[in-house]
């Protein structure tokens, strides 16, 4: 049997739980958070709790299986490695007796990954929506050097060292793109109202990037396009990170619909459940 029965007591359950203690403490308290923003727990449940045992679990049977050890849990890479995992055809029914909680603790394990990038990308997003609405030379840069936008599978850029950390670079032209795309109108209510920028004479509009740049780690290929840019009025986008998960779930769901064909000529494969859980959202 591939996906052997390990259970808390087991001697290479104790050892690897204290391999990775603090990011087993940090996945826990991240999975009860989520559980409690959801609605799901009034009071500390032991679902958080499921989750961390089976994280470690994930480590042991990856591990075993692949012969190949796992150097930095908290990441996108191990992430890749536990859904190479659940892609093993004895997966759906390892799945099913352990009451689905493999799969649960995959999806919460990407929304935790994602939530560890998000305050630098939120950083940078802030920063960028800045340049955008200050200034319009950007616009006129772009005609006079015939900047095309990016129509086609391209590889990420390196990241780039910030004030906190390092993070994926941005191009002020795919935002201003998708701007104009929307003719400068709030893509979840186009009636949604704001004021005209003085610096470029537009509606004063956000960019905001659907597969947020916090998984831009995740994929080979860049997901910063005009494609993947939201235009939201700064309303909308401050719900869109800080409403509650219901209801972000219906405004991604909502933009997921209008963009979801878009992806595939970009080479980045997605789909609607993914795109929740980079948000926190567990379906």
């Amino acid at each position: 049997m591939i996906f052997r029965k390990i259970t808390a007591t087991d001697e290479d359950f104790i050892l690897t739980r204290t391999k990775y203690k603090l990011i087993y403490d940090e996945f826990r308290q991240f999975a009860e958070l989520l559980t409690e923003q959801a609605g799901n727990a009034i009071k500390p449940s032991g679902k958080s709790s499921s989750y961390a045992r089976y994280l470690i679990r994930f480590v042991i049977l990856y591990e075993e299986i692949y012969k190949e050890t796992i150097e930095e849990l908290a990441s996108f890479n191990a992430l890749k490695k536990f859904e190479k995992l659940s892609s093993l055809q004895d997966f759906k029914e390892y799945n099913q007796r352990e009451n689905r909680f493999p799969s649960a603790t995959i999806a919460c394990f990407r929304a935790y990954v994602t939530s560890k990038q998000m305050r630098e990308e939120e950083n940078n997003d802030t920063e960028l929506n800045s340049i955008l609405n200050s200034t319009s030379s950007i616009k006129s840069n772009m005609n006079e050097n015939n900047i095309g936008l990016i129509s086609e599978p391209k590889l990420k850029s390196e990241k780039k060292k910030t004030q906190n950390g390092f993070s994926y670079p941005r191009n002020p032209v795919e935002s201003i793109a998708a701007k104009e795309k929307s003719n400068y109108k709030c893509e979840m209510d186009n009636s949604h109202v704001t004021f005209i920028s003085a610096k470029n004479q537009m509606p004063y509009m956000e960019a905001h990037h659907l597969i947020p740049m916090a998984a831009q780690d995740y994929y080979e290929n860049t997901i910063d396009f005009a494609d993947n840019i939201v235009t939201l009025c700064p309303n909308c986008h401050r719900k869109i990170h800080h409403a509650s998960l219901q209801e972000k779930a219906v405004m991604i769901d909502y933009l997921y619909q209008k963009h979801e064909k878009l992806y595939e000529s970009h080479g980045i494969k997605i789909n609607k459940k993914t795109l929740m859980n980079y948000y926190g959202i567990l379906l």
